[in-house]
């Protein structure tokens, strides 16, 4: 009994103990500015025969702005070794909440937000993807 105590005791501690805030929440909504697109319509490098598919995945500034907006958002901490895979992507960076990160929307409507500190995906479902349709 005295094991189980102290163990709860020491997982409420170190769930207090977060290191940063969260980007957003609903109390504290998000924005997103200084969106810049570095990479239009590139593929995996060990795919070659996807170049010409994916050259026609190409995101405008709004698209991408929508996208940030629609997309659910997910806490990455560990990258999945999965939606790496979808081989179509366009890339840059932008500002969030203040903050720069390196973005990276994959067709298929999964995109990677991370900068030296935090890492989060943002995952474009149904309602998003009727809102920002050349994305899925």
């Amino acid at each position: 009994m005295r094991n189980t105590s102290l163990y709860s005791g020491l997982l409420l501690l170190l769930l207090g103990c977060s290191s940063a805030p969260p980007l957003f929440t609903d109390e504290h909504p998000f924005t997103i500015s200084h969106i810049h697109v570095e990479l239009l319509g590139k593929n995996l490098e060990n795919q070659p025969a996807l170049v010409n598919v994916c050259q026609g995945f190409i995101l405008t500034e709004k698209q991408i702005h929508d996208f940030f907006v629609y997309a659910s958002y997910i806490k990455d901490t560990n990258p999945s070794p999965y939606y790496d895979r979808l081989p179509c992507y366009s890339s840059g960076t932008a500002l969030i909440n203040d903050r720069k990160y390196q973005w990276i929307i994959r067709a298929g409507g999964i995109g990677e937000f991370y900068n030296d500190k935090d890492r989060f995906l943002k995952v474009c479902g149904k309602n998003c993807c009727t809102k920002v349709a050349s994305v899925c």
